[in-house]
């Protein structure tokens, strides 16, 4: 108690006095702990006390991220509620830096985002004593793990080092959320669950009515905090996935040098944080061995050729959807040709129509066989992939909900497509990069 004493309830810098979830959130001691889990127990404010819990020492240094510059300056985000706490105090914003500084101790807490899977590198030059992730499931594993790299302090230093997270469930890290604090979780990384009951400020009636608007699954993981993820209402793909498990077909399937290597890509945009993401194949006469899924959002081809030359892979064919052939605006140039100066030879996956690529999906999953690591997000994503509901209609749309699952699904169908009627090739010569990355 004397220690939240000290660097909470008498920091001149923390306004609000935390509620009982937020207060043995910011009591622990340890290098690495988790915050949250349902919806509204006010995941955000503890995150920006936790940044500010050591502000009143000097050269302390906090970082405080969300994916987006949007998500983190929307009203009421965190930005938004630093400027609430500190504007009408001695602080000093710097809006180039998305920086405040608070004298005479020259500490620092600074908003940033990882939009961008390289994002992550434009702190390479830095070094923060906290950093804090809010909404942290979606952000991608690999800028998870990297941003540990940016905490250090000095030898003389008695700050500790922290890395503080929080987020629902959901999203494209759940699993690496889930496994790293929940469930097995670690002593030595603790999770402080809490909900909307355990907030006392917010209206939580009005709030439920709110959520009460979403399907049942999505519903559940935001108001209860489940972390149980089976196939949400309206999954396309539910059955498929469950008997492949059921069948043993997602286990260890590791790359074999002596069968080619085919990828089949969704190219995502060129702007935005659409995935390029990838799915790559090994065919074994009726079993198509899937080993892996990968994709990266905002980055491009070179990025993406580098990428295949670190998997090491011995390549025989590319595919991509057949729009790869359009000019850009801009460049002039198509995203075939692009490809191509990488030594990335692309053919073309026919387009045969949504529905009937869903089809295809469907009828080709019986002989897929997946890695149970490469491939998890890639399987979480056809699991996840679901039809928007009709709150009006009570009744679930044709079209699929536009989340972090259709980038996956997308390339899947791909494979699916191209596999049924452009027939790639199940054998002959390949080809190991970088000197030529296609037949």
């Amino acid at each position: 108690m004397e220690f939240l004493k000290r660097t909470v309830l008498d920091n001149p810098w923390i306004i609000h006095t935390p509620h009982p979830r937020q207060a043995r959130f910011l009591a622990l001691p340890h290098n690495d702990a988790f915050f949250g889990g349902a919806a509204g127990p006010g995941k955000s404010e503890a995150l920006l006390m936790a940044a500010a819990q050591y502000v009143t020492r000097p050269n302390y240094a906090a970082l405080i991220l969300r994916r987006t510059y949007a998500d983190l300056s929307l009203p009421g985000a965190l930005m938004d509620r630093a400027f609430e706490w500190w504007k009408s105090t001695g602080a000093r914003w710097n809006a180039e830096t998305k920086t405040w500084t608070f004298p005479p101790y020259d500490s620092t807490v600074t908003f940033g985002y990882l939009e961008y899977e390289n994002d992550k590198y434009r702190y390479n030059s830095s070094e923060f004593q906290t950093i804090c992730l809010d909404e942290a499931t979606q952000f991608t594993p690999t800028q998870l793990v990297y941003m540990f790299s940016r905490l250090r302090r000095n030898m003389d230093s008695d700050i500790p080092i922290r890395f503080r997270a929080a987020s629902n469930p959901g999203n494209i890290s759940h699993q690496f959320i889930k496994e790293r604090y929940i469930d097995p979780g670690s002593p030595d990384k603790p999770f402080i669950p809490a909900r909307i009951k355990d907030n006392p400020s917010l209206d939580a009636e009005a709030y439920k009515l709110s959520l009460a608007e979403l399907d049942e699954k999505t519903r559940r993981q935001l108001e209860e905090g489940i972390w149980e993820e089976g196939a949400p209402e309206g999954s396309y793909f539910k059955k498929q996935v469950e008997r492949a498990e059921n069948e043993g077909r997602v286990t260890v399937i590791p790359w074999e040098p002596a069968l080619p290597t085919l990828t089949f890509w969704d190219l995502g945009t060129a702007k935005g944080r659409d995935s390029m993401t990838v799915w790559f194949v090994q065919p074994d006469g009726f079993r198509l061995r899937m080993i892996r899924s990968f994709g990266v959002g905002g980055e491009g081809f070179p990025y993406m050729a580098n990428k295949l030359e670190q998997f090491g892979y011995y390549y025989k064919e590319h595919w991509a959807p057949h729009d790869i052939a359009v000019k850009e605006v801009g460049t002039g140039k198509t995203r075939l040709e692009q490809a191509r100066a990488l030594g990335i030879n692309f053919k073309q996956v026919a387009d045969i129509g949504f529905d009937n690529g869903i089809n295809q999906i469907r009828t080709i999953f019986p002989r897929c066989w997946f890695d149970k690591t490469n491939c998890q997000t890639g399987l979480r994503a056809l699991r996840n992939y679901r039809k928007e509901w009709d709150e009006r209609g009570q009744c679930f749309r044709t079209t699929p909900v536009k989340d972090w699952t259709c980038d996956y699904v997308d390339a899947f169908r791909m494979f699916s497509v191209a596999w049924k009627d452009q027939k790639p090739a199940a054998a002959g010569p390949v080809m190991r990069p970088p000197s030529a990355m296609s037949a």
